[in-house]
């Protein structure tokens, strides 16, 4: 098909074309003119091909909605009734990939085959999954992917797909310390909030209140649309701009920058799992914002100073860390991806009372670093590792690439840009042999203190937490009259 800039094609308009960072393809930018949704396509005739689309999803709290709205848009749609749809896929099609995501800030629905029949039956699923969802007239569907209240013979129960899973994931320790980082971190922002839903929240969380944000947020003009790979376009493009056409434009999320804090100390407990000794399950985060979204030198260059310095047992701050036996292991974590990137130094196995020691630690092993230098040869090999991985991607690789895409084009980013590896490795390389990583170094930890989150391992956390929901529940019952508990009979029966 002749695409250029200017043409029109299926109501959307070409805008921008620009060949891909490898020399394989080029990327075609277009927009949906009747809404405005943005749509770009990785025309690289590679045969797997991919439809993805995705919503900026902003929350307001820790109720999980845009989690439990993930799951209940694939349980059936205007064209496909069928209770889940999503099995049946997965049973019928050829696919390469089928799924959804819930992030912190968005929600993405990619789908991929090699089989053109089989792309355009998925993404017509998909389509209307997330533009006509059986959950508007179902409420069924909300209680039994988010949560419900379960009758029992003494009172009630929580139960429900996302609860049940959240429950699990904040059962670990490690969710439970990157929920406090993340609280520390952006007290003003939307990442302070569960946006996978905090048990003790998700049943704050009504019908209304989800239908309400699933028609504020799954609208056209608040999507982004992916294709990659040999899309058949006039098949394609028809089928989308079927869907989008139903709408009127609307508005456009994007999600504030916000202020971060000031460094504070803070204790947090999770569940211990070592009853002989549960002080050695205590961890320690040290952490801070230290980059945009679009600084993806910088993001990149993190990463390699994380492999340098604990990427293995020799590495220097896990060598020094092991040899005082303050924890059992150590690491440096970024989480990329979102609107402010963060770091965060962890050490796991650690008894809370070496929290101080260990940041002492921290502190001596980058001093030391930054006055010596570090390991050319650790930070070369560490640069080598990591070209490797963002050029060799694992299959699907379209959808390594949208991933990749959309880590910085709901925030303003160029896709493009976000695609270009060579240009970072080679300023990586030029940091090397120099003193950036030094410099890079001393400006994450020893320029201003960091934020320190300390977890306290509880063999009573499971406990309290129980009674706390029973007791939650015990009120609930009690407070109801027959009629309402007759209701709540009729629910789950229903």
């Amino acid at each position: 098909m002749n695409v250029s800039v200017g043409t029109s094609l299926h109501g959307f308009t070409v805008t921008r074309i620009r060949p891909l960072p490898d020399g394989r393809g080029r990327l075609v930018e277009m927009v949906y003119d009747r809404t405005e949704t943005p749509l770009i396509w990785a025309d690289n005739g590679q045969e797997n091909k991919l439809f993805a689309i995705a919503f900026q999803t902003l929350p307001e709290d820790s109720t999980g909605v845009f989690h439990i709205l993930e799951h209940t848009v694939l349980c059936g749609s205007g064209k496909y009734p069928v209770r889940e749809p999503f099995v049946e896929l997965i049973k019928s099609s050829v696919n390469t990939f089928l799924n959804a995501m819930t992030y912190p800030d968005k929600t993405v629905y990619p789908v991929s085959s090699r089989n053109t029949k089989d792309f355009l039956n998925l993404t017509s699923v998909y389509l209307d999954a997330v533009f006509d969802p059986a959950l508007l007239h179902n409420p069924n569907i909300f209680r039994q992917e988010g949560w419900h209240l379960e009758p029992e013979e003494d009172g009630l129960s929580y139960n429900g797909v996302v609860f049940n899973e959240m429950k699990g994931a904040m059962s670990t320790a490690d969710s439970v310390m990157e929920q406090a980082m993340n609280e520390e971190l952006f007290p003003e922002t939307l990442y302070r909030f569960n946006s996978g839903g905090d048990p003790a929240h998700i049943p704050d969380l009504t019908y209304e209140q989800y239908v309400s944000q699933y028609h504020r947020y799954y609208h056209p003009t608040n999507a982004r649309i992916v294709l990659d790979g040999a899309v058949p376009l006039d098949d394609t493009l028809p089928l989308i701009a079927s869907y989008l056409s139903r709408f009127e434009k609307g508005e456009a999320y994007r999600v504030p920058f916000g202020k971060t804090a000031a460094p504070v100390r803070r204790s947090v407990p999770f569940a211990a799992t070592r009853p002989d000794d549960p002080e050695h399950d205590g961890q320690v985060w040290l952490g801070k914002v230290f980059a945009a979204y679009d600084n993806k030198t910088k993001i990149m260059a993190a990463q390699v100073l994380a492999d340098a310095l604990t990427g293995s047992n020799d590495a220097p701050l896990t060598r020094a860390v092991l040899s005082e036996e303050l924890a059992d292991d150590v690491t440096f974590s970024v989480i990329d991806g979102v609107l402010q990137p963060w770091f965060a130094v962890c050490a796991r196995s650690i008894r809370p009372e070496k929290a101080d020691r260990f940041a002492e630690v921290v502190r001596e092993v980058a001093e030391g670093l930054v006055r010596d230098g570090i390991s050319r040869d650790r930070l070369r090999a560490a640069i080598n590792s990591l070209a490797f991985r963002v050029r060799e991607l694992p299959e699907p690789q379209a959808l390594m690439r949208a991933f990749t895409m959309l880590d910085v084009w709901p925030y303003g980013g160029d896709p493009l840009a976000a695609l270009d590896y060579d240009t970072p490795i080679k300023a990586l390389r030029e940091m090397a042999d120099s003193d950036g990583f030094e410099k890079l170094l001393e400006e994450l930890l020893l320029q201003g203190d960091l934020t320190q989150i300390i977890g306290v391992p509880s063999l009573t956390y499971e406990a309290e937490n129980a009674a706390a929901e029973q007791q939650r529940l015990e009120g609930i019952w009690q407070a109801a009259s027959e009629e309402e508990k007759d209701a709540i009979r009729a629910e789950f029966d229903a």
